[in-house]
């Protein structure tokens, strides 16, 4: 007859290898639980708030935005890139080249 451990040592070895399976198993979720959590602070919604702060941004206060400015091929942190005492924004408003000192500046259709 084959022999058979009596029924504590089979009851501790289950009870055992139940504690090494559960501990297996909850400590892999914890972990998928903790990359899910750092994926969700990272929402897209954050990042079009962010996106739309920089596309309002006008870092020297002229009245062109840092988008419009490049553009325009201006300095985004002088009011005033051509130094002729007019802002850029109003130069591009009066038709004229903020690149270029005026107050006989105006923009043509001949430049680019």
């Amino acid at each position: 007859m084959a022999y058979l451990p009596n029924k504590k040592i089979l009851f501790l070895l289950f009870f055992i290898l139940l504690i090494f399976v559960g501990w297996f198993y909850f400590s892999d979720y914890k972990n998928k639980q903790a990359e899910y959590v750092a994926y969700k602070e990272k929402s897209p919604l954050v990042v079009a708030m962010d996106q739309t702060s920089q596309l309002d941004k006008d870092s020297d206060g002229d009245g062109l935005k840092d988008w419009e400015e490049l553009l325009w091929k201006t300095d985004s942190n002088k009011a005033d890139t051509d130094g002729d005492g007019t802002n850029d924004n109003e130069e591009i408003t009066l038709n004229r080249n903020p690149l270029k000192a005026g107050p006989n500046d105006k923009i043509s259709d001949k430049e680019d």
